[in-house]
C-alpha cells in the first residue's frame, strides 16, 4: 500500500521542473520557488493528515488520502497548461499528497503489536521504495515521447492503487474483527 500509493506522489515530484517549465511555462528560476510551494503544503498537509486520521481512523483516513491524491493529480493534469494555476496547484498537490504519511504510520503501528518500531522502520523502507517506483514508472511515458504531463497519469494510478489496497485491507480488518469476536 505504501509503496505504490505513495508512488503517485514521486511520479509527478520527480519530473516537476520540466512539467513546470515546459508545460506550465513558467520561467526556470520559479522551479525553486514551486518547490518551496509544494514543502509549505507537505508541512500542512502532515498536520491534516494527521487531525484526518484521529477524526476518521488511519485506514478509512488512508482510503481518502490516496483517493484525494489521484484526484489531484488528475487536475494537475487537466490543468497545468494555465500557467498562474502552477503555483496553488503546487502546495495543494504537495498538501494533498502528504495527508497520507500520518494515516499510514498509525495503520502499521496499530497492526503490528509487539514489533511497532520494526514496523515504522518497514514503513520509512515502503515509502523509499515508492519514490523509487514512482521515479521509475512516470519516467516510463517520458521514454516513449509523451508530453512532460504523462507521468501524472502513472501518479493517478498508482495513487488509485494504494486507495483501493487500503480499502482491501479495510475489508480485510473487519473480517478479522469479526472472527475474532465471534
Amino acid at each position: 500500500m505504501i509503496s505504490i500509493g505513495t508512488g503517485g506522489l514521486f511520479a509527478w515530484m520527480s519530473y516537476i521542473s520540466p512539467l513546470m517549465t515546459k508545460v506550465a511555462d513558467l520561467p526556470e528560476e520559479h522551479v525553486s520557488y514551486i518547490m518551496a510551494l509544494v514543502g509549505l503544503g507537505m508541512v500542512v498537509g502532515n498536520f491534516l493528515g494527521g487531525r484526518l486520521s484521529d477524526s476518521i481512523g488511519s485506514v478509512r483516513a488512508s482510503i481518502v488520502c490516496f483517493t484525494a491524491m489521484a484526484a489531484c493529480l488528475l487536475l494537475v493534469y487537466c490543468t497545468i497548461h494555465i500557467s498562474h494555476l502552477a503555483y496553488f496547484l503546487a502546495f495543494l498537490t504537495g498538501m494533498i499528497s502528504f495527508t497520507i504519511g500520518s494515516p499510514l504510520q498509525v495503520t502499521l503501528i496499530n497492526s503490528a503489536r509487539g514489533a511497532e518500531t520494526l514496523a515504522a522502520a518497514g514503513g520509512q523502507a515502503a515509502f523509499n521504495m515508492g519514490n523509487t517506483l514512482g521515479a521509475y514508472l512516470g519516467g516510463i511515458p517520458l521514454l516513449f515521447g509523451m508530453a512532460y504531463n504523462s507521468p501524472l497519469l502513472v501518479g493517478i494510478g498508482m495513487a488509485t492503487i494504494g486507495a483501493l489496497i487500503a480499502f482491501y485491507y479495510k475489508l480485510l480488518s473487519g473480517k478479522t474483527k469479526g472472527i475474532a469476536t465471534a
